[in-house]
């Protein structure tokens, strides 16, 4: 069984990953292996040519999507086949394994998976988050925010969904619930 954990930016997503992974269960994440994959040299030169950049910097590429979305488009179309062909190879013959996938339903991924958890928070919390966690400006975290679907629309397609508006022991205990009642 193949469990997507998805939420939108400064949801928790990550901590639940690994909170999952400390209760001994096989995990990975689609942004890990997104980093893995901007090590290589191809790599990096197809995503240079695609957003028409001199240099390879991880800030200039985010500036970059952020800021034009045609470019976001024809970034994530060269990317994301390339991350679920690895999440595939990861998954494939596995009994159970959850995959952090932040952009799930942005992606049309859902369907890969038997079941989607959703880390849900209210927009001010993540926002929140981002400023104090990220040292985003608030308007660089309501760009990011705005840039997914929103969360009110992932709620209704999640199997699961696992409020995280309280802090971190409330989350290890909802996300142990889940685990013991579901999984």
């Amino acid at each position: 069984m193949k469990v997507a954990i998805t939420g939108n930016i400064g949801s928790g997503k990550s901590e639940v990953l690994n909170i999952i992974k400390n209760s001994g269960y096989e995990c990975c994440s689609a942004d890990e292996i997104n980093s893995k994959l901007l090590t290589k040299k191809r790599i990096q030169n197809k995503v240079l040519e695609l957003l028409e950049l001199d240099t390879f910097s991880k800030e200039e590429i985010s500036r970059t999507i952020f800021s034009d979305a045609t470019k976001r488009q024809k970034l994530e179309n060269f990317l994301h086949p390339l991350i679920l062909a690895e999440i595939e190879k990861i998954t494939k013959d596995k009994k159970l394994v959850f995959v952090e996938v932040p952009l799930l339903y942005e992606a049309k991924w859902e369907l890969f998976f038997d079941r989607v958890i959703l880390c849900s928070v209210s927009k001010e919390v993540a926002i929140k988050r981002l400023v104090a966690s990220r040292g985003f400006d608030y308007q660089t975290a309501l760009c990011r925010y705005n840039s997914q679907l929103a969360n009110e629309e992932k709620i209704a397609l999640a199997d699961y969904v696992i409020d995280n508006e309280g802090d971190y022991q409330q989350l290890v205990n909802k996300v142990q619930e889940l685990l013991h009642e579901n999984f």
